[in-house]
């Protein structure tokens, strides 16, 4: 029943001091007694707030959320978060949008590149990554020597054949 009786518009005016003394006395007790109606308040005062943040608010709804809300310091703290909140979303956003620039400018780049030979190409993987190329060179010393060996063992029953 409480759900039908108060909408968003009565919670926000609630949260804003806009209401009867008797329907504030009302939602006071509800917000204590009934979960639903706390929680329809919670939702409420944080988009209140994230309005307020975004500059999304009228002057008149503006002037009371600075008047009434913003008294309380535990509100304000409320509204501080949601700014700092806000400005690091931004941050990442502007940083995210750097780094596919950066991406979309490596694509434009990396068809010039196709023209290069493979070796060249492996070579500036092998020079970014020591390890790599490292770890190439003992792999091509292996093969090496490998072959070598199969060679010398093959050409050696021949020699005894021979003799």
């Amino acid at each position: 029943m409480s759900k039908q009786l108060y909408d968003d518009q009565t919670l926000t005016q609630y949260l804003l001091d806009s209401l009867s003394e008797a329907e504030t006395e009302r939602l006071d007790e509800l917000s204590l007694t009934d979960d639903e109606i706390a929680e329809a308040l919670q939702f409420v005062e944080q988009d209140l707030v994230d309005a307020y943040v975004q500059d999304e608010l009228t002057e008149a709804t503006r002037a009371q959320f600075k008047s009434h809300y913003l008294a309380s310091p535990l509100r304000r703290e409320k509204v501080a978060f949601a700014q700092a909140f806000h400005a690091h979303a931004e941050k990442s956003l502007a940083a995210q949008q750097a780094a596919e620039a950066q991406t979309e400018a490596a694509a434009e780049v990396a068809p010039k590149r196709k023209g290069q030979s493979w070796f060249s190409a492996w070579r500036g993987f092998n020079a970014s990554r020591p390890a790599w190329a490292w770890g190439a060179a003992v792999a091509a010393l292996a093969l090496l020597v490998a072959g070598s060996w199969l060679t010398f063992e093959r050409v050696r029953p021949r020699q005894q054949t021979a003799q």
